[in-house]
């Protein structure tokens, strides 16, 4: 079954227990405004694509939903999707490739419906950077993205899965670590002023040249 759009007389279809099936919100036609703590999407319309499906959903689908409409990906259209329970002012996430999109269908098991968000303007991304979230997860080979069973799809961080999402801080930090404990092996002791080495001035200074900067250690005295 191919995902199907809603028409406005059409019902909201029941998926029972099906884990794979869930629907696609779209809120598209508007646009981003507020530039401080009052980020909304204005005039927007909302249309809905029933059947979807976790083993065949993917960025060409989404694709063929703004095409429905007529929309074109030409560099300033950008998707993002919204996290079940949350608004805009919690961040939106990033709809860019597959990985976003098992991202999105990770969390499906909490809410058969995902709201994705078209910015036709790349509003977002050129004045409010900070309310974007983007999912770095590594998809494991073979692994099930079967929506609503907690298997191996989910971002891990979430404990809902298997698939690991690389936060901030989880991994990062032990590189500088690292790099901070190794510097004391790159220390050239010979080159310590403080410990009254040298060095670098003997090797860089010709003492043969006068530069007349050199204090005279006497002074002749005229009668």
């Amino acid at each position: 079954m191919e995902p199907s759009y809603r028409g406005w007389q059409d019902q909201p279809p029941d998926y029972g227990n099906d884990p794979h099936l869930f629907t696609v919100e779209i809120e598209h036609n508007g646009f981003f405004c507020g530039l401080r703590d009052n980020l909304t999407y204005t005039s927007g319309t909302l249309d809905y694509f029933d059947y979807c499906h976790t083993e065949t959903f993917s960025m060409l689908w989404l694709e063929e939903f703004l095409h429905h409409f007529d929309y074109q990906f030409d560099g300033r259209l950008h998707l993002y999707w919204l996290k079940p329970g949350q608004d805009i002012m919690d961040g939106v996430q990033e709809l860019r490739e597959e990985k976003d999109v098992l991202h999105m269908m990770s969390f499906l098991n909490q809410n058969k419906t995902v709201c994705v968000i078209v910015d036709h303007t790349n509003f977002l991304r050129n004045l409010r950077p900070d309310m974007l979230s983007r999912s770095d997860i590594q998809i494991e080979v073979g692994s099930d993205i079967s929506a609503g069973q907690g298997q191996d799809h989910t971002a891990a961080g979430q404990g809902e899965g298997n698939i690991s999402v690389a936060g901030q801080g989880q991994g990062n930090t032990s590189a500088g670590d690292d790099d901070t404990d190794s510097d004391s092996d790159f220390v050239d002791s010979d080159n310590e002023i403080e410990d009254g080495d040298d060095d670098l001035f003997l090797d860089n200074v010709d003492r043969d040249v006068d530069d007349n900067n050199d204090v005279q250690d006497t002074v002749e005295i005229q009668n």
